[in-house]
């Protein structure tokens, strides 16, 4: 008779996700969630990323998608701030 074990060891607990949260890096458990935070934070490259969350610093398959969710939270980013900028700069 074999057992399973249903314990997996990861890097960081799983966390429960929201039904649009895609995971990044597996091997660190980071999704695209904790990207968009980060560059709200003020990561501004994948090197940033790696330091911070830990993205790509295992197996670096994860290294693409990352930079392609990196930019698409920098748009965001930058567009909300730009928009804001724009705003602030019409009410003077």
């Amino acid at each position: 008779m074999f057992l399973i074990s249903t314990k997996f060891r990861f890097k960081q607990p799983v966390k429960q996700l929201e039904p649009s949260t895609m995971y990044v890096c597996i091997c660190n458990n980071v999704t695209e969630r904790d990207i968009e935070q980060a560059v709200r934070a003020g990561a501004r490259s994948v090197d940033c990323l790696t330091r911070e969350l830990g993205v790509s610093s295992c197996c670096g398959q994860c290294r693409c998608i990352a930079d392609d969710v990196l930019n698409e939270a920098l748009r965001a980013v930058i567009g909300r701030d730009h928009a804001f900028t724009s705003e602030f700069a019409s009410a003077s």
